[in-house]
């Protein structure tokens, strides 16, 4: 189940919240399948809550999610937030444009056949 709709409003707005207060350097993630890659899960989990430094490229925090998501060598993996493709040379910093009304970044994530 997405996380928006798992859990209410107002305690994903309070935790993020507290999360920007003691973290101010970093931004608050949602990482989860997009919703039409239901076969595609995180180890042990279907979502990742990710506090990320805003320095960090976008690149090396697909590398981190492609250690944690059961994809085959042969498959690019790809983030979005709302509906965009998220630039591998992006800082994650760049994401907090696309905050939600509850304060995270949420960025589903797919896959595509494309190394042969």
């Amino acid at each position: 189940m997405r996380y928006e709709k798992e859990v209410d409003v107002a305690k994903r707005t309070s935790l993020s919240k507290k999360l920007r207060v003691k973290y101010p350097e970093r931004v608050p993630l949602i990482i989860q399948p997009a919703p039409k890659c239901s076969h595609l899960k995180l180890s042990n989990r279907d979502r990742l809550k990710l506090v990320a430094d805003k320095n960090m490229t976008t690149s090396t925090l697909m590398w981190l999610i492609r250690n944690e998501v059961n994809i085959q060598s042969h498959q690019a993996l790809f983030f979005f937030s709302k509906n965009t493709l998220v630039v591998c040379t992006q800082k994650v910093g760049d994401l907090d444009k696309n905050i939600a009304e509850d304060g995270f970044v949420y960025l589903d994530f797919s896959t595509e056949n494309a190394f042969g």
